[in-house]
């Protein structure tokens, strides 16, 4: 892939125009201050469907700029923002903007260094959000009991989300054997038949005739 340089391509505005739908700038030196110039372009584009960032090299500090852009936006649909350092500031970020975006569907934050203390902010963000159907949380080694067990229980009543990706088995094999094991083991049981509801209760609303 062709390097973006931040100040060459994104001052140019070249990355957005208005037929395009889906930006993947995966693996390139965005940094913090591309994350900033990326936020004013998402204030006010209103094509743009899918913005990939995989390891692009941002901090919280980037995170929260593009958050800050999101807010404003109205058409991003898939947001990736995966092996960067998300953390405990990037996930506040992340939580303020799901409680009050409804247009994101799909989250890819796996391999962003979050532990269960930064998962609580965008868990509680999913007590209200309505629009999310997808997060990734693999690669995320630092998740325990904790988190599952608050994930779980936000989840419980949700009915749109369809798809919780993390690392299951990984998750289970390292919780201490016994109580500790089997409570992990129930709680991604429970948020796995939760998905599957949901997926299953979407397929049946869209599959029912609709009244002549």
């Amino acid at each position: 892939m062709k390097s973006i340089t931040p100040t060459k391509s994104l001052d140019e505005g070249c990355l957005f125009t208005s037929q395009l739908a889906s930006l993947d700038l995966r693996n390139n030196n965005i940094g913090d201050d591309g994350a900033l110039k990326l936020s004013f372009c998402l204030k006010t584009n209103r094509t743009l469907l899918s913005l990939i960032l995989w390891a692009t090299h941002l901090s919280p500090v980037g995170i929260g700029h593009l958050c800050n852009g999101l807010m404003e936006n109205l058409t991003l649909q898939h947001f990736d923002v995966g092996s960067n350092t998300v953390g405990f500031e990037g996930s506040k970020y992340l939580g303020e903007l799901l409680t009050s975006n409804s247009t994101l569907t799909t989250l890819g934050i796996a391999s962003s260094e979050i532990c269960s203390d930064d998962l609580i902010f965008i868990t509680h963000a999913l007590s209200t959000n309505r629009t999310l159907l997808r997060i990734d949380l693999r690669r995320n080694h630092r998740l325990s009991l904790k988190g599952i067990q608050e994930l779980n229980a936000v989840l419980e009543p949700n009915t749109v989300i369809q798809c919780i990706c993390f690392d299951s088995q990984q998750l289970i094999e390292k919780a201490k054997e016994g109580t500790e094991r089997h409570a992990m083991q129930s709680n991604i049981q429970a948020i796995q038949q939760t998905c599957e509801r949901n997926v299953h209760n979407f397929i049946r609303s869209n599959s029912a005739p609709k009244p002549t």
